[in-house]
């Protein structure tokens, strides 16, 4: 099968958005992106009908760009919805993710520091092939000067009954605070 020729306008676009990700991202992702730039540079944080729009402010020890050894990304946005709330966007280059940014929501402990605390965050993989959501749950440190999370993930696939027992995965995650 031949791969489908790109427009010079996507083209162009796909180029903008690997120097933006290069420089803000670290690392870069594939051709077949469907992120646009201007929701990279202002992630859109809408309160649920009714809510207050986002203003608890997060600890900036956790608030800020964050990646992993597999080279998952997340942002957490400065201000939660309620005390201990935290809301971000995850893009994650491995298993069928595909190249989209998907909303984190979660809670941290606020009876840590700006040192060490809890917490934990979930992140539906909407339309992806197994409708799968994973959660993430661990701690987070100030080691020399840097900002680590340590957690433990649970990834549950959508599979049909006679399935369910392939539908769970576990497995751990550190990440590093980059911005």
């Amino acid at each position: 099968m031949e791969p489908k020729e790109e427009s010079k306008e996507r083209v162009d676009l796909m180029d903008k958005l690997h120097a933006y990700l290069e420089k803000n991202f670290v690392a870069l992702i594939g051709r077949t992106v469907e992120i646009s730039i201007d929701e990279l540079e202002n992630p859109q944080f809408v309160p649920a009908p009714g809510a207050n729009p986002p203003t608890y402010q997060v600890p900036a020890s956790l608030a800020g760009f964050w990646i992993n050894e597999l080279g998952s990304q997340m942002y957490i946005h400065s201000a939660g919805f309620s005390e201990g709330h935290i809301i971000g966007k995850y893009y994650s280059p491995v298993g069928k993710a595909g190249f989209k940014l998907y909303d984190l929501n979660g809670s941290y402990d606020t009876n840590g520091d700006e040192k060490k605390g809890t917490l934990g965050w979930t992140v539906q993989w909407l339309k992806t092939e197994n409708n799968s959501n994973t959660s993430w749950s661990g701690q987070r440190y100030k080691i020399g000067g840097d900002f680590f999370i340590y957690t433990m993930w649970i990834l549950v696939a959508q599979k049909d009954l006679s399935n369910n027992w392939d539908s769970t995965r576990i497995g751990k995650d550190k990440f590093h605070k980059v911005h």
